[in-house]
């Protein structure tokens, strides 16, 4: 359940794509499949309890992770009205700097360049 601050700044800040090691995808995620049940289980009928992305919480900032506003956000009604006042501000993945995450999976880097050129 997030304890962190996706509020700030007037937004409620949400991961704008799942990252590679979303807790929605079964292959590379962080945590096994009983936690990920824990975790749907104590936020996905309490209204205003969300989950965290962890490639935010490693890069020092909170966003609610896009895998679980995918699959909840709809059903809470503080989100529903915080969508309707358009206070959600989705955080493109290409915010963060990528720390090393777990197995071969990595963020996609901010390109820097124009592909072809050198």
């Amino acid at each position: 359940m997030s304890e962190g601050n996706t509020y700030r700044d007037g937004h409620i800040h949400v991961m704008g794509e799942e990252c590679p090691n979303c807790l929605f995808h079964p292959k590379d995620r962080l945590v096994d499949a009983s936690r990920v049940k824990e975790l749907v289980s104590e936020t996905k009928d309490t209204p205003g309890a969300t989950f965290t992305c962890h490639l935010a919480s490693l890069c020092g900032q909170d966003a609610i992770c896009a895998g679980w506003m995918k699959h909840f956000g709809k059903r809470d009604p503080i989100l529903q009205m915080a969508e309707s006042m358009g206070v959600i501000k989705e955080v493109p993945l290409e915010d963060f700097p990528h720390p090393p995450l777990r197995g071969n999976i990595q963020p996609k880097a901010p390109s820097t360049q124009e592909e072809g050129e050198a």
